[in-house]
């Protein structure tokens, strides 16, 4: 349908971000003549980025500063994303550090880039933020909220916080700003970027399995030491009557990453094909 909507273009000078076709970019709206994909955008969204992108940064502070989860009862106790960086660099440094880095810095700069972005759209500042985007996933960390608090609930009476509400709403208005951006302009394809992409694939593939078989976690008790892969995590959550959260859990860390690779490898094979 959007193939039908927008009008193609054959002539060279870019590459679709989807299939990799040749082509030129006009302005104004234009389509991927092989499939379909928005290439340019000059819509009256683009308007709202802005604001919409401004009022996530309160949003962000807010997810920082604000309780993730709060103990009820006597002598309850709450976290924080800083709380729990800080209650682990006392045993785990490196944990922490890498919490630190995934769940404030990166996503803070990737927020300061999409305001950036919504207030001066270059293509270099387009680019940029479409670059750091994957690189910064607040919904992993909601998820292990969501995993955290399915466990903890039947043993501990637990209520999520603040801090949870203002990331969801972090994630649903800055996921709306980044669609009222336009499209980064499209680039030329290097000539080994097929062989580049093909060898990150083999290598995702192949990691694939031993981060589905081995432990991801280790329990150790003064009897015991007991890992847990996700696989097990999936079935303990089953058993533990929270079928919902077992789904859930299995679609995002084993369904998902499956289906990736595979529509990866379908383009790597329909690319090869075309060359």
């Amino acid at each position: 349908m959007l193939a039908l909507a927008l009008p193609a273009v054959r002539r060279r000078g870019g590459t679709c971000p989807d299939c990799g076709a040749v082509q030129e970019l006009p302005a104004g709206r234009a389509a991927c003549f092989r499939c379909g994909a928005l290439l340019a955008s000059v819509g009256s969204n683009r308007a709202l980025a802005l604001p919409l992108a401004l009022a996530a940064v309160p949003l962000f502070f807010g997810a920082q500063a604000f309780p993730l989860l709060r103990l009820e009862g006597a002598g309850g106790a709450e976290t924080t994303v800083f709380g729990a960086v800080l209650a682990l660099q006392r045993q785990q440094p490196a944990l922490a550090a890498l919490v630190l880095v995934t769940a404030v810095l990166v996503p803070l700069g990737r927020l300061a880039v999409l305001c950036a972005a919504a207030a001066a759209p270059t293509a270099r500042l387009l680019r940029l933020e479409a670059l750091a985007r994957p690189w910064a996933q607040l919904e992993i960390l909601l998820l292990g909220l969501v995993v955290a608090f399915g466990k903890l609930a039947g043993v501990f009476p637990m209520a999520p916080g603040p801090g949870v509400g203002c990331l969801l709403a972090l994630l649903v208005v800055e996921g709306a700003a980044h669609r009222c951006l336009p499209p980064p302009p499209p680039r030329l394809a290097s000539p080994s970027s097929l062989r580049r992409t093909t060898a990150f694939l083999l290598a995702a593939a192949l990691l694939f399995v031993p981060a589905n078989l081995l432990p991801v976690m280790t329990t150790r008790t003064l009897l015991r030491a007991h890992g847990d892969t996700i696989a097990s995590g999936v079935v303990a959550l089953w058993r533990a009557g929270s079928p919902a959260l077992a789904v859930l859990v299995f679609a995002a860390s084993i369904v998902v990453p499956a289906l990736k690779i595979l529509s990866l490898s379908l383009l790597v094979v329909t690319a090869s094909a075309d060359g």
